[in-house]
């Protein structure tokens, strides 16, 4: 599951921020309608969820509206293989939830950690420039950026992904967890 649901996405998503040529929406027509199709969609919900915003600051702004739109798109497919593998194999993945469910504050650790990392995927595709302490690396650099922007996808998917079967755990199994 970690090899199909999580490295081979981040692959992609590794092989198109470090290769994709600077004017690769302009070379490919269908990833142009591709990156505005998830954007207009995005858009739609709310107009603070521009995912071209710090795309557009950035020195290689095709590379980055692509995989602002590719980002999104493998952090819903991570969340979606993670969510299915955890609740088909819940009974074999319960032994390793229930520690965190011991915890006195872990409802509260899985109720914000899924929300912080979806806020996290937000700061880093829908927010313009660098933060203050590290100016030019994402807008400069597409290492830089790619550090950045799959460990939010990454962390976002994975989260969201198994919070079904953590907040199972917490809710249900939570007597048999406390014996």
């Amino acid at each position: 599951m970690l090899w199909v649901g999580l490295a081979l996405p981040m692959a992609v998503y590794a092989v198109v921020v470090l290769l994709a040529p600077q004017d690769v929406l302009d070379q490919a027509g269908s990833l142009r309608r591709f990156s505005d199709g998830v954007r207009q969609a995005l858009l739609l919900l709310s107009s603070r969820l521009d995912i071209h915003s710090h795309a557009k600051t950035t020195a290689f702004p095709q590379v980055a509206m692509l995989a602002s739109a590719l980002g999104l798109v493998l952090a819903g497919l991570i969340a979606l293989l993670f969510c299915l593998r955890t609740l088909l194999h819940y009974r074999f993945i319960r032994h390793l939830l229930l520690p965190i469910v011991r915890q006195h504050n872990a409802l509260v650790l899985l109720v914000f950690a899924p929300s912080l990392s979806l806020v996290c995927l937000w700061g880093v595709y829908c927010v313009g420039g660098d933060w203050s302490m590290a100016p030019g690396l994402t807008t400069k650099s597409r290492l830089g950026y790619l550090l950045i922007s799959s460990g939010a996808v990454a962390m976002a998917g994975t989260l969201v992904g198994t919070w079904p079967a953590q907040m199972r755990a917490a809710l249900f199994d939570r007597s048999t967890a406390s014996a």
